[in-house]
């Protein structure tokens, strides 16, 4: 059997520990943020009664002897459930019989991604059980009630309280409660506040342009960068690119080279006559230019990338990003 959990909740890995011991179970972590997250917590003494088996030995043990606890619970794609499902992960599997536990409630926007990971384990013949499907109580949320709220500002007794995280009603939300616990002063920041905690009283002193970044591979780059944006483009359009060599009188000195990105299958014979029609197209465009005007690199490549487009527009009923690639000789 398998439990999916959020990774960062090292007390729902002590409770499915201690609940899988009690019924016979060996329990291992299946994922890279689990074993950070359970490396930290036996650092820290969260996990000092708890006997985690390594994940290359949970093969090894009977099935009905097993308990993994894996990362997942959001469909993540390439997290230890997601792979498993598609019977991608190098070190354990699920077999037909076997049962997956969400322990955790879907975040709004995740479904599309969490119904794919269960339908692949349904596929498997794998029993799925989540909070809708028993009266057991298999989930607690991770974040704090009030009472334990109050009680940290107890122990931790703030100057200023300065809620973060989540919609404005409820950073206004929180506001208020600090200043029922007697919190002498809360502040609400928008995106891009700079606030002074000290010397002094904490207050608000200047603000930032901010936006969203996005994680482009190797660097962090604005959301709606350039870049990005082309990439969107190409899923729905498609490129066409040319490469043109003129001599210095503007004579074609050699058979255009073409490719496409994601027009054409290259192995069906009727799509490869696209291909030759889109080489003589470059000629015919050429041979309908002024000797002047072919001199025009510029011109020239205009008028072969317009021409283009509005040639796949005709034939293939797709806008294409074309470019021109020019050289002369």
């Amino acid at each position: 059997m398998a439990i999916t959990i959020f990774s960062s909740n090292i007390g729902r890995i002590v409770s499915i520990a201690k609940a899988a011991k009690a019924c016979g179970r060996d329990v291992g972590v299946i994922g890279r943020s689990l074993h950070r997250m359970a490396g930290a917590g036996k650092l820290l003494g969260y996990l000092d009664d708890i006997d985690l088996v390594s994940e290359s030995d949970l093969g090894f043990l009977p099935d009905d002897r097993v308990a993994m606890i894996m990362t997942g619970s959001q469909g993540e794609y390439r997290s230890a459930l997601a792979k498993t499902s598609r019977g991608e992960h190098p070190s354990v599997s699920l077999k037909r019989g076997d049962c997956v536990i969400f322990s955790s409630r879907s975040i709004p926007g995740n479904e599309k991604e969490i119904g794919a990971v269960k339908n692949n384990l349904a596929a498997g013949g794998i029993e799925i059980v989540t909070v809708n499907d028993t009266e057991e109580i298999i989930h607690v949320s991770g974040h704090p009630c009030q009472e334990e709220i109050a009680e940290m500002y107890s122990w931790v007794k703030p100057a200023c309280v300065i809620p973060v995280h989540g919609e404005r009603t409820q950073l206004e939300a929180q506001a208020k409660f600090a200043a029922q616990c007697q919190i002498g002063q809360t502040i609400i920041p928008n995106n891009g506040s700079v606030i002074k905690l000290a010397p002094g009283k904490p207050e608000v002193v200047d603000h930032i342009e901010t936006g969203l970044l996005a994680v482009d591979q190797r660097r962090i780059i604005p959301s709606d960068h350039a870049s990005i944006l082309e990439r969107r483009k190409l899923q729905y359009t498609g490129a066409i690119h040319a490469t043109v060599v003129l001599d210095e009188k503007g004579e074609l000195l050699a058979k255009p080279a073409v490719s496409t990105l994601g027009l054409i299958d290259e192995g069906d014979e009727a799509e490869q006559n696209f291909m030759e029609r889109i080489h003589q197209e470059v000629v015919d465009l050429l041979d309908d230019m002024s000797w002047e005007e072919r001199m025009d690199d510029h011109f020239v490549s205009e008028e072969l990338r317009i021409g283009l487009r509005r040639f796949s527009v005709h034939i293939l009923g797709i806008k294409p990003i074309t470019t021109i690639h020019l050289a002369r000789v």
